[in-house]
């Protein structure tokens, strides 16, 4: 009968014990990498998407104040052709004979 050294044993059952425990730590590693890599690329997707979407705000927001800015250019032209109007035509006014307003207010009664 073969009899083994119970010290070579207990070596060779530690040896494997430590091989297993490397090999699932090793495994663990490996998947939390990939977990972090997966999580990295998922990161990486929603900066894309917040920078998209900041660029379409901005782009936006210059439209809008151009929008403004012709707005206000137009209402300053219409108030100033208004007030030129205003202007001309109180001068006409004042140069309309007595006749022809006394002969308008007539009319208006």
């Amino acid at each position: 009968m073969h009899h083994t050294d119970p010290h070579l044993s207990t070596a060779k059952r530690q040896q494997r014990t430590h091989a297993l425990n490397t090999t699932l730590s090793q495994a663990a590693l490996e998947r939390r990498l990939a977990a972090a890599e997966t999580t990295r690329l998922e990161l990486e997707t929603l900066l894309r998407e917040r920078d998209t979407t900041i660029e379409r705000l901005e782009a936006d927001r210059r439209w809008l104040a151009e929008r403004e800015q012709e707005e206000r250019e137009e209402k300053e032209r219409l108030s100033k052709e208004r007030g030129e109007e205003k202007v001309s035509g109180k001068s006409c006014r004042l140069h309309f004979p007595l006749a022809h307003l006394t002969r308008r207010y007539r009319l208006c009664r």
